[in-house]
């Protein structure tokens, strides 16, 4: 401390009610600096599936995303299975590959996402065909069935599979053996 007032860190010597300003063009530049990170790049994904017929009932990760066409924002790419239902066709489970275009790789995928101050679009469809049911008549289904019940009880079972016999297992699972329960009982 002098008579005059503080020295600070830089050496020079200042009063104690001046305040020292900061250059505009530091107060510029981080300005600029906030713009950009507020501006920056996005980036949207979407898929869209589409069925023949259409009105199919779709299901991505057991979750109902509408019926077809059906168009959802995602945010991971991969492979998803999705189920695909309507009434009077076959139910149908397919993987769904998400594929990233070359801009969404690593490392490249830094700048669309955070540096391009632009938006980019990436926008995946998918189409499929119903198979219509072959549903059978229920008289057709039960004599079906009768008559794989005669062919089974044909087939001529040897003694043992008869008289098939639980063992009783201790508390010991597959492949160790049972023990017992107690330290005093060890053998």
């Amino acid at each position: 401390m002098t008579a005059r007032g503080w020295k600070g860190l830089d050496g020079r010597q200042g009063d104690r009610g001046t305040v020292r300003r900061r250059s505009p063009v530091r107060l510029a530049a981080a300005l600029a600096w906030v713009a950009v990170l507020a501006l920056t790049g996005c980036v949207t994904r979407t898929m869209t599936i589409e069925t023949d017929p259409p009105g199919a009932e779709v299901f991505a990760g057991g979750e109902y995303l509408g019926s077809s066409p059906v168009t959802r924002p995602f945010v991971f790419y991969g492979t998803q299975d999705i189920v695909l239902r309507k009434k009077g066709y076959e139910v149908k489970t397919v993987p769904m590959k998400l594929r990233p275009p070359f801009y969404q790789r690593f490392p490249i995928d830094f700048v669309p996402e955070v540096l391009y101050p632009g938006q980019i679009r990436d926008d995946q469809k998918f189409a499929y065909v119903l198979e219509a049911s072959s549903t059978q008549a229920p008289a057709d289904l039960v004599e079906r069935a009768r008559e794989v019940r005669q062919r089974l009880d044909s087939v001529p079972l040897e003694t043992s599979q008869k008289r098939a016999k639980k063992k009783k297992t201790g508390h010991g699972t597959f492949p160790y053996p049972a023990r017992s329960r107690h330290w005093w009982h060890r053998r």
